[in-house]
């Protein structure tokens, strides 16, 4: 049954993207698309430019949905991370596919020029070559999956 729900709850989460980016809504107005899924919880983030987001988060089989406003200092510090030219220039092709032992993987999307970058980490091992560039990331998605701001 947790499989099943959680396996909802992914597929929610990625027809709220599919949907941002088939709608009428511009891609440049979204900063990332952050998600991070390990056996404990998974925190999905959607972040535009000017600070709202929307964050769904499971732990324990338990879904909780936030929205609200980031402070500016707080998106000044994860731009930069997702700017960083090894970021920009990583495609999907150097990530390693290979599955491995650990249920941690990572989805990062950010809207660039030529459209929607999409890398998807499978497991810890995937992140190991890119660790310098990606944990700054996760754990600014760490700090800031603990909003205050629920949603019924």
């Amino acid at each position: 049954m947790g499989k099943l729900f959680i396996l909802t709850l992914l597929f929610a989460c990625s027809l709220v993207l599919v949907g941002l980016a088939s709608s009428q809504v511009t891609p440049s107005q979204y900063l990332v698309r952050l998600e991070h899924q390990t056996r404990e919880e998974n925190v999905c983030m959607l972040v535009q430019k000017d600070g709202h987001y929307h964050l769904e988060r499971t732990a324990m089989g338990h879904p909780r949905v936030f929205e609200g406003t980031l402070e500016s200092p707080v998106l000044a510090e994860l731009e930069p991370h997702l700017n960083a030219q090894q970021i920009v220039d990583l495609k999907q092709s150097q990530i390693d596919a290979a599955a491995g032992e650990d249920m941690d993987q990572v989805m990062i999307t950010i809207p660039r020029p030529a459209g929607w970058q999409k890398l998807i980490f499978p497991n810890s091992k995937s992140r190991k070559p890119f660790k310098s560039d990606l944990d700054p990331i996760l754990k600014w998605l760490d700090r800031n999956k603990q909003q205050q701001n629920p949603i019924a």
